[in-house]
C-alpha cells in the first residue's frame, strides 16, 4: 500500500540564477498535506522551497520550513529538518534527525546524518560527513574531514582529512590535514596540522601543534599571554605529551632531537603526580617513543634498559638530565605554587 503524500508543490516558482548549479532553477513552495508533529508542522503550513520533489523525501517527518532552500540532486530524508534560510545542494544528503539551520550551507556531496545539527554561518562541503549528536556553528568543513559523537564546534575551520569526534568543545580551530582528534575536553585557541594526534582528557588553550606530535592522556597545555603579547604553545616534530602535562607556558615545555642512531625526540614538561599522601606534586616529565615518566624515573629507566646496548644514548641521557632540571626548577615551582593554591581553596 502506498504512503499518502505529506507535502505537494505550490505557487509561483521562485526563479534565480545558481553560480553553484551554473544554471537558473526554479524553485516551488512547499505545502503540507499531513500533520507532522515531530516539527510541529499542520495539514496546510506553508513550508520552505525546493526545485522539485526528488529534493525532499515524501516519507518520514523530514521538511523544509521557512526561507530555507534544497535544490539540485540534494537531498533530505527521514526525520531532517532545513529551517531559517539555510541552503543544502550539490549532491549533499541531510538524513536521519539531523538539523541545518541559520544560514548554513551544506553542498557538494557532504552529509549531514545522526542527530547532528548545522548552524549559523557554517559551510559543509567536498564530501565533509557530519554525524552523531555533534554541532557546528559559523564553522566551514571540507574535503573528507570528519565531525562526529558529541563534538561541539565553534568559529573553526576543519578540512583535508581530519577526524574530530567524542565529547570535545572547540572553539576557534584550525584542523587540518591528517590531523586526529578524539576524547573529551575543551581546545580552544589552536591549529593542529600533519599528522598529529590528540586523544584523551585533554585542555588545550593556544596551542599549535603539527608534524607527528602525539598529546594523549590527562593533558593541560596553554599558551600565556604577557605584556599584551599572547605567546602559543609550539608542539612539532615528534613531540609526546602523555598523563600528567600541565603546562601553562610555552617555557613549560622542551624537545631535544636528534638523539643517537633512532634519532630519538625527547620531550621534557611540567606536570603533576599525586604523592603518597595524596596530595598534588609538580614534577618535571618526560616522553619518549613509548616511555613516559618522570625525569628521575626516566634515567632509572634508560640506565636499567639501554645501558648494555646504547651506551652512548644513555651517556647523552645522563649529560642531559641535569641540564633539564635546572631548566625546569623555576617552573616547577610556580606550578607547585598553583597546586598548592587550589589544594587550600578547595578545603
Amino acid at each position: 500500500m502506498t504512503s499518502p503524500l505529506k507535502y505537494k508543490l505550490v505557487g509561483k516558482p521562485r526563479v534565480k540564477f545558481s553560480p553553484s548549479e551554473g544554471r537558473e532553477i526554479a524553485l516551488h513552495q512547499i505545502q503540507a498535506l499531513i500533520d507532522l508533529p515531530k516539527h510541529g508542522v499542520k495539514a496546510g503550513d506553508i513550508g520552505g522551497w525546493v526545485e522539485g520533489p526528488h529534493n525532499l523525501n515524501q516519507e518520514g517527518a523530514c521538511w523544509v520550513e521557512g526561507e530555507a532552500e534544497v535544490y539540485g540532486e540534494a537531498r533530505v530524508t527521514d526525520d531532517a529538518l532545513i529551517r531559517c534560510q539555510a541552503r543544502v545542494y550539490g549532491s549533499a544528503v541531510v538524513a536521519g534527525d539531523a538539523t541545518v539551520e541559520g544560514v548554513a550551507k551544506v553542498y557538494g556531496k557532504a552529509l549531514i546524518s545522526g542527530s547532528a545539527r548545522v548552524s549559523g554561518n557554517s559551510d559543509i562541503c567536498g564530501h565533509a560527513d557530519v554525524s552523531g549528536s555533534a554541532v557546528v556553528h559559523d564553522t566551514d568543513i571540507e574535503d573528507h574531514a570528519v565531525i562526529k559523537d558529541n563534538v561541539k564546534i565553534v568559529d573553526s575551520y576543519v578540512r583535508d582529512r581530519a577526524v574530530v569526534r567524542g565529547d570535545m568543545m572547540i572553539r576557534n580551530a584550525y584542523i587540518i590535514e591528517h590531523a586526529h582528534i578524539e576524547g573529551n575536553g575543551t581546545l580552544e585557541k589552536i591549529a593542529v596540522s600533519g599528522h598529529a594526534r590528540i586523544s584523551g582528557n585533554v585542555t588545550l588553550h593556544k596551542v599549535i601543534i603539527s608534524d607527528h606530535s602525539l598529546i594523549m592522556g590527562d593533558i593541560v597545555l596553554r599558551g600565556k599571554q604577557e605584556d599584551g603579547m599572547n605567546t602559543s604553545c609550539r608542539v612539532r616534530g615528534r613531540m609526546i605529551f602523555r598523563d600528567g602535562a600541565y603546562v601553562t607556558h610555552p617555557e613549560h615545555m622542551l624537545a631535544i632531537s636528534p638523539i643517537g642512531r633512532d634519532l630519538d625526540t625527547l620531550t621534557a614538561y611540567t606536570g603533576v603526580t599525586t604523592g603518597e599522601d595524596g596530595k598534588q606534586q609538580a614534577v618535571i616529565r618526560v616522553a619518549r617513543g613509548l616511555y613516559t615518566g618522570t625525569i628521575d624515573e626516566f634515567i632509572d629507566h634508560v640506565i636499567e634498559k639501554d645501558a648494555g646496548e646504547r651506551k652512548e644514548e644513555t651517556f647523552i641521557y645522563l649529560q642531559l638530565a641535569p641540564l633539564i632540571k635546572s631548566h625546569f626548577a623555576r617552573a616547577v615551582k610556580e606550578l607547585q605554587a598553583v597546586l598548592d593554591a587550589q589544594s587550600s581553596e578547595s578545603h
